[in-house]
């Protein structure tokens, strides 16, 4: 069943292929996709929590040791005790730094750059704080766990010494030898500043080291003085300013265009989508409950993503406002924006289906209708996880080609602080995947390709159209050029995600868009050396496989029924070979005897009724469905009827049946086709709401 036809086979060999090259090739065609977490986050704190109260301790015994030497009684040195503080841990990295040696030295040379001069590109950020209290403090480590920087945030007027900057700086470059080990020969000192404290004098100095080879790139190294103390230290790149203002230059025409196709993106498929919505609620057409799951998905995985990264919210907190007020309005902005991103979705999946009824009136272009449901689902996820990893392998092999002989690049852009920093990382690259994959695929492939081929009846525009619309949408990640995004997205969007919509449906486009953005970060998760990330990203994995799991084990233990539900359908004329058949079906309301009679069809002798018939191909003894039709003047005719059986319902086989009947009816001279409705069932009113319009009028009949 599942590798049964030749398409599903080939997909399925360009799909593994496409996720071996991308683990083999991602590596040295992104850099950030070799981040190394070679300490576990835990370890981290425990490492930073340790290193800072050693380092007050220090601190503030030498300061008490410099204080006894002018009073009678030496003081007693305080002590740091960070465990009663709240604390924050974060990932990040240098975004400008990392952007520069990318974009200068190109990404090959980058990544072996920053592995050899342990570069601080990547780094874990800590914060400690107390409500209601300025002082705080902040510091950074390598993925290894070395110091990259720490600060201490005091009042602007805490008491200090007021030193010369000659003294202030000795004691700046004997930590750096003594604490941070760096052999002051290599770094040449390029600045130094002082400013006035109320009670004291704060001195900061830079020394920028002397053979570092990155362009006119500089690392440096930062030291800061609270009166006599070492408050404030950074190992940092420094990169040219000439650089960073071209830069926002460039962001600032990327974000433009961005914003501009991302309001067109979004705000016309949902205007158009929301119009549809209306029309068919005025004509009684909507099943209002269709549009809850997607919506009720979207709220739920957005708001759980959103709290399971409410805790790194308090590094944001400021000290200055109520704990209590702060935790109120984080948790009530949660829930709000879950809420309001949700509602959109609902218009989308209704106003969607009525358009593609117009565009595809006897096919389900969301779910592929079949006798078996589960079947039909797992063979459409296979497809979609398969379309990922064409998707994957696309990718790398697109920045390979552009950055090796074109000068192009694009990092792969990932939010490191929810991948790493949450209680659930898993729920990072989950949400990642499945909010982009419900909204952007109802927007642009559902309700885009409708709508368009609605206005232009040409297909090859129905791609261009909404392809390129979404592909320049996501202008706003780093790259350059920066057209380079819109260009790698639009192939995307036609070739394989139009394509693979068109011949498959949303669910599998769903998928594979699902997929494909949440193996971004599930990759980094499983490279990871700390046990639980690891295991967040292995837990992942499953959960992206296991919808297939009913349908694989329905296949291993029933493979006959599934053949013979497999079986095509074709709808037909009704012939004499038909009645004795016809008449075993559970009609009502009807004298069959009367209706299936040779008169009753007969040309000659002005025959009463016309119907088709759902004939299972290759057996002459099996039907499955008719409808009926009785011509009630030489130009009207009334649909009495139209019946399928149970196992082979909701598969459009009542609209293939009704189409083909309306077809006969024409080609007869029937100008008036009506039909009765009996009002009381919400289903069978339903079911002729959305028929298509050769159905000139419906009669209810009230029963």
């Amino acid at each position: 069943m599942l590798f049964r036809s030749k398409i599903d086979q080939l997909l399925t060999f360009l799909g593994i292929a496409g996720f071996i090259a991308s683990s083999l090739l991602a590596p040295q065609i992104f850099p950030n996709a070799a981040v190394d977490l070679s300490v576990p986050r835990q370890a981290i704190h425990q490492q930073g929590s340790d290193y800072l109260e050693s380092h007050m301790r220090l601190a503030n015994a030498a300061e008490s040791e410099n204080t006894s030497k002018t009073e009678e009684a030496p003081a007693a040195p305080a002590k740091l005790d960070l465990s009663t503080y709240q604390w924050v841990q974060q990932f990040g990295h240098d975004r400008s730094g990392s952007i520069y040696l990318q974009r200068t030295l190109g990404i090959p040379e980058t990544k072996q750059l920053t592995q050899s001069a342990h570069l601080p590109l990547y780094y874990w950020s800590l914060r400690w704080f107390q409500p209601s209290e300025q002082e705080e403090f902040r510091a950074a480590f390598s993925p290894a766990g070395e110091v990259i920087s720490f600060d201490h945030l005091i009042p602007e007027a805490a008491p200090g010494k007021t030193l010369t900057e000659s003294d202030a700086q000795a004691i700046a470059e004997n930590f750096l030898r003594e604490d941070r080990q760096w052999t002051l020969d290599d770094w040449e000192l390029v600045d130094a500043s002082n400013t006035q404290r109320p009670n004291r004098t704060d001195h900061t100095f830079n020394w920028k080291q002397r053979d570092f080879a990155a362009e006119d790139a500089e690392l440096r190294l930062t030291v800061g003085i609270q009166g006599d103390q070492v408050a404030y230290y950074s190992h940092w790149i420094k990169t040219p300013e000439s650089f960073s203002r071209d830069f926002r230059k460039d962001r600032d025409k990327a974000w433009f265009f961005s914003n501009v196709f991302y309001l067109i993106n979004v705000n016309v498929p949902l205007s158009v989508a929301f119009i549809f919505f209306v029309i068919a609620l005025v004509r009684q057409q909507i099943n209002w409950r269709a549009g809850l799951p997607p919506a009720l998905i979207f709220f739920a995985v957005s708001l759980l993503a959103r709290l399971n990264t409410l805790p790194l919210d308090k590094s944001y907190y400021s000290t200055t406002q109520s704990y209590l007020l702060f935790w109120i309005q984080a948790i009530y902005n949660d829930v709000l924006y879950a809420a309001i991103a949700a509602i959109p979705m609902y218009f989308l999946w209704i106003g969607g289906v009525q358009i593609a009824k117009r565009v595809w009136p006897q096919r389900d272009m969301i779910f592929p209708r079949s006798p078996n449901r589960l079947n039909s689902f797992t063979q459409s996820y296979w497809r979609g996880i398969m379309m990922a990893g064409i998707c994957l392998g696309y990718v790398v092999v697109f920045y390979g080609i552009s950055t090796r002989f074109f000068g192009s690049w694009s990092p792969m852009s990932i939010n490191y602080s929810t991948l790493f920093s949450t209680p659930f990382p898993f729920l990072s690259p989950l949400r990642n995947g499945i909010l982009p994959a419900i909204s952007e695929e109802l927007a642009a492939r559902l309700v885009g390709i409708g709508m368009t081929f609605l206005l232009f009846r040409r297909w090859w525009l129905a791609l261009i159209i909404p392809g390129m619309i979404w592909a320049f949408a996501h202008l706003g990640y780093v790259s350059y050029p920066i057209y380079l995004r819109g260009i790698e997205l639009s192939i995307t969007a036609v070739l394989i995600y139009g394509v693979f919509f068109l011949c498959f449906g949303l669910l599998t486009t769903m998928v594979g868009h699902c997929v494909y953005n949440a193996l971004l970060g599930t990759s980094l998760l499983l490279k990871a050396d700390d046990p639980y990330l690891f295991g967040c990203g292995l837990f992942m994995i499953g959960l992206l496989l296991c919808p297939l799991l009913p349908g694989l084990i329905q296949q291993w233990q029933q493979p006959e029924k599934l053949r013979n539900l497999d079986k095509p359908l074709d709808v037909g004329t009704v012939s004499s070979d038909d009645y004795t058949l016809l008449r075993r079906l559970p009609l009502v309301n009807y004298s069959v005897e009367d209706i299936f009679s040779q008169d009753s069809f007969s040309q000659d002798l002005q025959p009463t009724y016309e119907a088709t018939c759902l004939k299972v191909t290759g057996e002459q003894s099996a039907i499955e469905g008719v409808a009926i039709a009785q011509l009630i003047s030489p130009q009207t005719a009334i649909i009495q009827q139209v019946y399928v059986s149970p196992k082979y319902r909701r598969c459009y086989h009542g609209t293939r049946l009704v189409s083909a009947l309306s077809q006969r009816l024409k080609q007869r001279g029937i100008q008036h086709i009506e039909v009765q409705v009996n009002a009381r069932n919400p289903i069978e009113s339903l079911f002729w709401a959305n028929q298509p319009s050769q159905i000139r009028s419906r009669k209810l009949q009230l029963t």
